[in-house]
């Protein structure tokens, strides 16, 4: 089943906002795949601001690699700034990818990558904005995987082990197993 892009409804917020350009996607090569065409679905996120996550070597690598796979979507999402959060909530526009402007909440695994534990909050802000509980222990099989990743110290704290569940091993073979 398809799944709508929010961009109609984002493009109406983007002159009330400082930096629009952050939202709108088409970077040079940036991917957009069929959404039925694919088994697998990924949301990645740097949990800072486009310009901040878009350099990110990590994230790039992890784009690109599992777009090579075949059956095996991904699209970034960013952190967005503070006057177009309050528009999203106010318009109940859902926090989306900027690859083809998906609601994160449809994807089948959400991917974090901290290089430090300020990203935290903007990772809970967008999880809000999903409309993903923010307690794993509050999400069903309806809800997504929940995946943080980065160096060793931003991702042992204790603390975050509410908010994060182990990774599936459903989603984990699918994801890696060869084309059928």
């Amino acid at each position: 089943m398809s799944v709508e892009s929010v961009f109609p409804r984002l493009e109406a917020l983007l002159p009330h906002v400082q930096k629009p350009i952050q939202y709108v996607g088409g970077e040079l090569n940036s991917t957009v795949k069929d959404w039925d065409a694919c088994d697998v679905r990924w949301a990645l996120m740097y949990p800072d601001a486009y310009e901040v996550g878009l350099p990110n070597q990590g994230v790039m690598i992890l784009y690109e690699v599992l777009n090579e796979r075949e059956g095996v979507l991904a699209e970034r999402t960013y952190s967005v700034w503070p006057d177009l959060e309050a528009l999203m909530r106010e318009h109940q526009v859902p926090q989306f990818t900027v690859d083809a402007h998906r609601p994160v909440k449809a994807f089948d695994v959400f991917g974090l990558s901290f290089s430090t534990e300020l990203g935290y909050t903007n990772m809970l802000t967008a999880l809000d904005l999903a409309g993903i509980p923010l307690e794993a222990a509050d999400r069903t099989l309806d809800h997504r995987s929940c995946w943080p990743a980065g160096t060793p110290r931003s991702t042992r704290s204790r603390s975050r082990t509410s908010w994060t569940r182990p990774w599936s091993a459903t989603a984990s073979r699918r994801c890696w197993t060869s084309p059928r």
